[in-house]
């Protein structure tokens, strides 16, 4: 393969991968307003308007670079619409007027009163074991009549003191008590600005989408993601009469092979999820082989012309329970998983050495699996996610699945129901055939790979 044609196929791969995220992009802001809708649905209408044209253009021009017909000049269109479409999610409430003009009101209502007058202080409900009576001070006691007066021979009589003043009245009044509300967000009038902004930030800080800690029997809202992985794959592939191949000699140059993640949790109840995941890669070449290839049976010599095409799909479908965690105020979530795998498997290969005939594989496996997550997010506005998935190698009608899936990622909540997914996901994968039926005599390995790659993507909690 030329350096020409080379350089032109990783700029290919680099701008796809730079369309297509900015696709994600686009459409993650466009659900942003979609959520905000009830805030204000003149605005909002026109920013999802706009929003829509500039996915419409991005996936024209995406369409357009996978056909090879797109401008050079595509990644750099992307980037700007990704921008506009920053600028009008962020800028749209900035538009509304409406809360400026009632925090204006509720500040002239809360310091001159409904009549001008100063408003009378809020009285707080105060506990009856707390409420005392003020105990009023005695009145003082009035002197005594004077004595009457003494014989002649006692003038001198001993010197009265004046009576005792009275002691001073104690002010038992109870003391206001201390108002205490949610994040003691209520020590200051409720007019306080600043009171307010800190209300806001520690209110976006929470994971919203989930049932709060003081109500666990409510019921979770719908999960869904999805992410672009770019995978480095190693390994064999098994054929039809040419044996086992070699993946990397057949990939060529290409480094990373672009695939996609989805996933979606219907909750069932409070702690039990109904989970479905999806893997999806495509790959391929075309060209001359650079050295000889053994496919077991079969020895391809250098500079033979071959294509080549692969497709790789994996679903897991499952229940998963929720042990701990997994409300807006949890630092820390753990579930547990349980469910089936399954995984079609396609190659074909075309040489002159097989007469242009294609030599391929077309399978499907099931295997049943298990696995947990660990969450955690006592990181500010983001969070950890640890994901393991098992499958257990069970000889199911002459096949299995060996799969070990292997997912850490860095979870950063954008808004208050859309995050930013950045990560790193491994996978390694063998399908193994039985001469029987149930018993595990005979095992052959047909094909087995390890991939693994940055995982880019969105998570939505309605």
């Amino acid at each position: 393969m030329s350096t020409l044609r080379r350089s032109y196929r990783w700029w290919h791969a680099r701008s796809t991968v730079v369309l297509s995220a900015a696709m994600l992009a686009v459409v993650g802001l466009g659900a942003a307003q979609a959520l905000r809708w009830r805030e204000s649905p003149a605005i909002y209408a026109v920013a999802l308007l706009v929003t829509a044209q500039i996915a419409l253009v991005l996936g024209y021009l995406l369409v357009r670079h996978l056909r090879r017909q797109a401008p050079r000049e595509s990644p750099i269109a992307a980037l700007l619409g990704v921008a506009a479409a920053a600028v009008i999610t962020i800028g749209a409430p900035r538009l509304d007027l409406r809360p400026m003009l009632e925090r204006g009101t509720s500040v002239i209502v809360g310091t001159f009163g409904s009549e001008g007058a100063p408003p009378a202080p809020e009285v707080a409900s105060v506990p009856a074991e707390r409420v005392r009576a003020p105990e009023l001070p005695a009145p003082p006691a009035e002197p005594a009549p004077p004595p009457p007066e003494p014989p002649a021979a006692e003038l001198e009589t001993p010197r009265q003191e004046a009576p005792a003043a009275a002691p001073e009245p104690v002010d038992e009044t109870p003391e206001r008590p201390e108002m205490r509300t949610y994040r003691k967000l209520q020590e200051d009038p409720p007019w306080s600005r600043d009171r307010q902004a800190e209300r806001e930030s520690l209110e976006e800080a929470l994971r919203h989408g989930l049932p709060s800690a003081t109500d666990p029997a409510a019921l979770p809202g719908v999960h869904a993601g999805a992410s672009l992985y770019l995978a480095h794959m190693r390994g064999s592939i098994g054929l039809g009469r040419g044996g086992d191949a070699d993946i990397d000699p057949l990939l060529g140059s290409e480094t990373f092979e672009t695939g996609a993640e989805l996933l979606a949790e219907f909750p069932l109840s409070p702690r039990q999820v109904l989970r479905v995941s999806f893997i999806g890669l495509r790959t391929g070449d075309e060209g001359t082989l650079g050295h000889d290839l053994d496919l077991g049976g079969v020895t391809l010599p250098e500079g033979t012309p071959y294509e080549f095409d692969m497709t790789w799909g994996h679903v897991f479908v499952g229940f998963s329970h929720r042990f701990a965690g997994y409300t807006r105020e949890s630092t820390f979530d753990f579930s547990a998983h349980l469910g089936v795998m399954i995984d079609h498997l396609s190659a074909e290969l075309k040489t002159p050495v097989f007469d242009g005939e294609v030599d391929g594989r077309d399978e499907g496996w099931a295997a049943v699996a298990v696995g947990f997550s660990v969450g955690l997010w006592d990181l500010g506005r983001g969070g950890l996610v640890v994901e393991v998935l098992q499958s257990v190698p069970v000889n199911i009608g002459g096949q299995t699945i060996a799969l070990t899936d292997l997912r850490l990622v860095y979870q950063y909540d954008l808004t208050s129901h859309i995050s930013l997914v950045l990560g790193y996901r491994r996978v390694f994968a063998a399908f193994r055939t039985f001469e029987e039926a149930v018993t595990y005599e005979g095992k052959r390995t047909a094909s087995k790979f390890d991939l693994g790659g940055p995982v880019v993507g969105l998570d939505i909690r309605f």
